[in-house]
């Protein structure tokens, strides 16, 4: 089940094809698909998957004629730039038939527009995502671990990633924090249930303290009370188990 949502989240339609390929854009000439079940997180902003671009008439490419091309893609999730990774043409259709040309090895570009609402699903779809780029630290979701808690409650883990190293109470530095953060949907109000201070960026290193007492619930701030990916954290909380 939260398999099939986070698929549906991810479609500009729910129309599959061909096994994994789902329909991305429709177009006039070609139709672009992608295979969710690809899309894999490759270091800590990088999201690598495979699209397939298949076109209604014979095209033509170095002498080459082919039906359809598989492409295989990295995004920059924080910079928002893409790479072709390499592009395998086919003789038929949906990359069926015999492999006529490979191209390997592509510069990387600026992403597009019109492409950039695919790049954000994306970079939700692998796992952390960058909320906020701040001063002291950057912020963090993983849609991944949205759990229901309740008709309109749920819990995500929020991470806070820092600058430079910060003191404890007790006097050990950190450079990094996981949150378990409860959210009610209907209310926009949050409560923290359980922090965890790392040595290392990004949640990584050792673990330097733990606080597992809940907090009270309290109103979302103005500037954040629906902060990009928190309106799909409710579609995930509602919808899982």
């Amino acid at each position: 089940m939260k398999k099939l949502l986070i698929i549906a989240v991810l479609l500009f339609t729910t129309n599959f094809a061909f096994a994994e390929w789902y329909l991305s854009k429709a177009g006039v000439d070609s139709n672009v698909y992608r295979d969710a079940q690809t899309v894999k997180r490759d270091g800590l902003n990088t999201i690598i998957y495979w699209s397939l671009e298949d076109f209604n008439n014979t095209q033509k490419f170095k002498n080459t004629s082919f039906k359809s091309i598989k492409s295989q893609m990295e995004v920059d999730c924080k910079e928002a730039k893409q790479r072709l990774i390499t592009m395998t043409f086919y003789s038929q259709n949906m990359g069926q038939g015999d492999q006529v040309l490979k191209v390997d090895s592509f510069p990387s570009e600026p992403i597009p527009k019109d492409g950039l609402k695919v790049k954000e699903h994306l970079c939700i779809y692998g796992g952390w995502k960058i909320l906020r780029e701040g001063t002291d630290y950057d912020e963090y979701i993983d849609t991944d671990t949205a759990k229901k808690t309740g008709p309109n409650t749920g819990t995500f883990w929020y991470l806070a990633d820092l600058k430079k190293s910060q003191a404890t109470n007790s006097g050990a530095a950190i450079l990094s924090a996981k949150y378990q953060i409860e959210y009610d949907c209907n209310a926009a109000t949050e409560r923290r249930i359980l922090n965890i201070g790392y040595s290392q960026n990004m949640g990584q290193g050792d673990e330097v303290f733990r606080n597992d007492r809940a907090t009270d619930w309290k109103n979302m701030e103005p500037d954040t009370k629906k902060p990009s990916g928190l309106s799909l954290l409710c579609k995930l909380i509602m919808s899982s188990k």
